[in-house]
């Protein structure tokens, strides 16, 4: 009877460490480096983009201008439904780093086959100047993921558009695209 005893306990203990190991968050190879989480919990690349900065003049600059970054391409490869549950993982140098510090989603302006996202306006003979960045700034929710990450989704449903996940130290710009549900 003892036998049997310890024997179920080694058992039932052996299942819960392998339930535990199968149940491990897979995180991003890299830093800074932005994944779409399926439910299955698999991390689906999305576009990887150095977005072009641009400056754009009227009247020879007496008009004012604008500063923007810019994508070529008017839609990205990457497509998401409007009902998806949006959540994206990034793995960080520390988790102890607030992520509204230094993560960001914004939505893209769609003009002329480009995607593009205002950064500053400047008035005419350049009286006044003005950051607008977060005029395209989405909110979202950040919680812990793993041992290494964050898990990063939107505050609110994200409307049919263009969008991208950027970090403060980081040059690259990674894009998504959402789709209305009838298309």
């Amino acid at each position: 009877m003892k036998i049997l005893l310890l024997f179920a306990l080694i058992v039932t203990f052996t299942m819960v460490r392998r339930n535990t190991a199968a149940q491990k968050a897979v995180e991003p190879e890299y830093l800074s480096v932005f994944f779409f989480l399926e439910d299955s919990g698999i991390l689906k690349p999305l576009e990887r983009q150095t977005p072009e900065s641009k400056i754009k003049v009227k009247g020879l600059g007496f008009g004012g201008g604008e500063g923007y970054l810019q994508i070529v391409g008017e839609q990205s490869p990457v497509r998401f439904k409007s009902n998806t549950k949006f959540e994206f993982v990034v793995l960080v140098a520390s988790q102890q780093t607030d992520p509204m510090s230094f993560i960001q989603l914004f939505s893209f302006e769609k003009t002329k086959g480009i995607r593009r996202l205002m950064m500053a306006k400047v008035g005419s003979m350049g009286m006044s100047s003005k950051n607008v960045t977060n005029q395209n700034a989405v909110s979202f929710n950040a919680a812990k993921y793993g041992t290494s990450s964050f898990k990063i989704s939107p505050a609110s449903e994200l409307k049919p558009g263009e969008y991208c996940l950027i970090t403060a130290n980081s040059m690259t710009a990674f894009c998504f695209g959402v789709a209305s549900i009838s298309t």
